[in-house]
């Protein structure tokens, strides 16, 4: 088992470590109490303690504000001088006029307002793809969330040219992984069927910058093209409930939840609420990209908000199981001999 108490919670869950007896709003049972009782059985933890995404004054900061502990000094003269809109100066414009720049944003509203004007931008047809369902009768498979079905969306559009991210790994050999971005290149249908009533095309031909492995199509220009297939999900293995579609999402906007375990190597736009909307969320988000010169996080925001604001009675719980578990990993050291 890896994790990271410091990121983002489930989105509407509750983290396995809840603490018995904490009075907010989130409440552990069913399924999930009996998935925190294994995980509060674990008592040989090793912590992993090198930060290799980011480094220098960066990962300092970072690590800072995981905890809650951001100073003056970060807020004024490193967030805020490379960052914010009023530090960043003409490069702002650059960030926000960029079609590759990807945008993270907290809902799903934010994200789908910014990737319908991307993609109706290139003047292309766009293609409205509907995931297939089983036909189960009292089946609730068509109004789940993409997160109850693998990140498979309900409805999906996509346009020749558009920008798209892959939702699953493929073939992790060849770089075909979750986050990875590429290009619609082509969009393919049998010929007996009308993309007018919102069929499943055959395949989505996608240019992977990143892809390694053989070539799929030969001429010039072609070698990282690569053929997407629909995929199916499970939804209940009991009751054989599932949803069929593309493992895409446009790229051109995101939410915080979806970008964690990503490292974004292009130009990162955040805009920060006055709140946090849930603890861990502008760590997790500010922490995706390798270098500051890629991060660009629109408006300055006073001090409280990087501090004050943070320090919450969920990050007091969570900063009580790094405790616990540094604890535990002292104890499983000493146990192995482990120097």
């Amino acid at each position: 088992m890896f994790g990271d108490p410091g990121q983002l919670p489930p989105v509407g869950g509750t983290p396995l470590w809840r603490i018995y007896g904490d009075r907010s709003k989130s409440k552990i049972s069913g399924v999930p109490l009996i998935g925190r009782e294994l995980y509060m059985g674990v008592e040989t933890v090793m912590e992993l303690n090198v930060v290799r995404r980011q480094s220098g004054s960066y990962r300092d900061a970072l690590m800072r504000l995981r905890d809650a502990k951001t100073t003056e000094e970060d807020w004024r003269d490193f967030w805020n001088e490379n960052c914010s809109v009023e530090g960043m100066g003409a490069r702002y414009e650059e960030f926000v006029d960029d079609p590759n720049a990807l945008f993270l944003y907290f809902n799903n509203e934010d994200c789908l307002r910014r990737n319908k004007e991307l993609v109706k931008s290139l003047n292309e047809p766009i293609v409205r793809i509907e995931a297939e369902h089983d036909d189960i009768e009292g089946s609730k498979s068509s109004s789940q969330s993409s997160e109850a079905c693998g990140e498979l969306v309900k409805t999906l559009h996509v346009a020749v040219g558009c920008k798209v991210m892959l939702r699953r790994n493929l073939a992790a050999k060849k770089n075909l992984v979750n986050g990875s971005v590429g290009v619609v290149k082509d969009i393919i249908y049998d010929r007996r069927t009308d993309p007018s009533r919102f069929i499943m095309p055959t395949s989505i031909i996608v240019e992977f910058e990143d892809y390694a492995g053989p070539p799929f199509f030969v001429g010039e220009g072609r070698e990282k093209w690569t053929p997407l297939r629909p995929q199916r999900r499970l939804i209940d293995r009991f009751k054989k409930t599932f949803r069929r579609q593309f493992p895409i999402c446009l790229a051109y906007a995101i939410t915080g939840h979806k970008s964690q375990g990503m490292t974004i190597t292009g130009k990162l736009v955040v805009e920060i609420s006055d709140r946090e909307p849930t603890h861990g969320y502008l760590y997790v988000v500010l922490s995706r990209t390798n270098l500051i010169e890629n991060l660009c996080l629109g408006k300055a925001k006073p001090y409280d908000r990087w501090s004050a604001k943070l320090q919450t009675k969920a990050m007091e719980l969570r900063l009580l199981e790094d405790e616990r578990l540094r604890t535990l990993a002292i104890k499983t050291k000493s146990f192995f001999g482990i120097q």
